[in-house]
């Protein structure tokens, strides 16, 4: 009888791609305020990053400033959909 492989208590993870957009509505929410794109990116960057043992690693930002969310038409907006449509990254909820 064989003995059983049994996987290492500490494997790498697998890397999980993870891609994010952010949005500001007006030009005045554009610099470093706490609602500006870059806030939102710091926010969504510092959870990759304590999310990193688990294999979180940055696939792609995707940012669309002064467009109203009225509209799907936004650049980044469509630019993160064609990577989901390509499989590049996947929806969680």
């Amino acid at each position: 009888m064989q003995p059983i492989q049994q996987s290492p208590k500490h494997a790498a993870p697998s890397v999980v791609p993870v891609a994010f957009y952010t949005r500001v509505s007006t030009l005045h929410q554009v610099g470093g305020r706490f609602d500006s794109g870059e806030s939102q990116a710091a926010i969504c960057r510092d959870t990759i990053r304590k999310r990193a043992h688990e294999g979180w690693t940055e696939f792609s930002c995707h940012t669309d400033a002064a467009y109203s969310g009225g509209s799907m038409n936004r650049p980044g907006l469509q630019a993160l959909m064609r990577q989901i449509e390509a499989g590049e990254v996947k929806v969680w909820s």
